[in-house]
């Protein structure tokens, strides 16, 4: 549409998906999909507020001026609940596309939300903006010629845990506790990949079924192995739930990093007091 297929169109092609460019045309409508309920619903809990602020000084000032009608238009956004499920994720995706025609799509918070939004704008040739999510995991949805995206690669945030590491006093031994998801997947093959450049042994028990509730077989191939250090990524609830296991049967490693499940204090105060001295990263 105007708005959106204009800006896409500097990067894209100039005309978004399904003609909907129009002289008639009143505003730019933006879709966003948003974790807001579900496993990682800490992520996407600001989201939506600070949008609608931007959006509220945006159209206090017209909107925003497009070029192919010589004037500004102002800009409405429509939020879309992604459950943080992937498949929803797609399903919300397709509709704000195909149903209430946005002009152009923004999602971020994980690979979960980013990639299939990404997909489907690229089926339906919307130009699409996603952040916060490990740049090689989108990658993997390529080529792309209407989606962009903007976060870090995570082998520099790799090197920033293995950083935070070498400040203890440890064995390095890093034991992997890590989802079977993209995350889990992307962030433990890249941390094996890693660590024993930087001298550290990797124990590896394999990737483990997002909502697993017995972690003991995890658990004991850790004490068994001696591992000093765990490094993971989790979702949160079941990170909560190993994390406690690890308190019950007397482990508790010297340093424990873990992305995506303690990124936010609300997360963190739900543990109590044995979530002091957990290490996480933070942009």
């Amino acid at each position: 549409g105007g708005g959106g297929g204009q800006q896409g169109g500097q990067s894209g092609g100039g005309q978004s998906g399904g003609g909907q460019a129009q002289a008639g045309k009143t505003e730019i409508l933006i879709g966003r999909v948003n974790p807001t309920t579900g496993p990682i619903a800490g992520f996407g809990k600001g989201t939506p507020f600070i949008e609608e602020k931007a959006l509220e000084a945006i159209n206090a000032e017209g909107g925003i001026y497009i070029k192919e009608y010589d004037k500004k238009l102002p800009v409405r956004i429509i939020v879309a609940d992604s459950e943080s499920s992937d498949v929803k994720a797609a399903e919300a995706a397709s509709k704000l596309i195909l149903q209430d025609k946005v002009d152009i799509m923004i999602a971020t918070h994980t690979p979960a939300t980013v990639n299939p939004v990404a997909a489907a704008s690229e089926r339906n040739g919307i130009p699409c903006i996603t952040l916060e999510s490990p740049g090689e995991a989108w990658l993997e949805g390529g080529p792309y010629k209407w989606a962009f995206h903007a976060h870090f690669l995570t082998s520099s945030l790799v090197e920033a845990f293995l950083d935070a590491f070498d400040t203890f006093d440890t064995n390095k031994k890093i034991g992997l506790a890590a989802g079977n998801d993209t995350d889990g997947v992307l962030m433990s093959s890249l941390m094996a990949e890693l660590a024993p450049k930087r001298g550290y042994t990797i124990v590896d028990p394999g990737r483990f079924p997002v909502n697993t509730k017995d972690y003991t077989s995890l658990i004991s191939k850790f004490k068994e192995e001696g591992c000093d250090i765990v490094y993971g990524n989790m979702i949160t609830p079941d990170f909560m739930t190993m994390f406690q296991q690890f308190h019950q049967q007397g482990y508790v490693p010297k340093a424990l990093g873990m992305s995506r499940a303690i990124l936010f204090p609300t997360d963190v105060e739900a543990l109590g007091d044995i979530g002091e001295g957990l290490i996480t990263e933070v942009w």
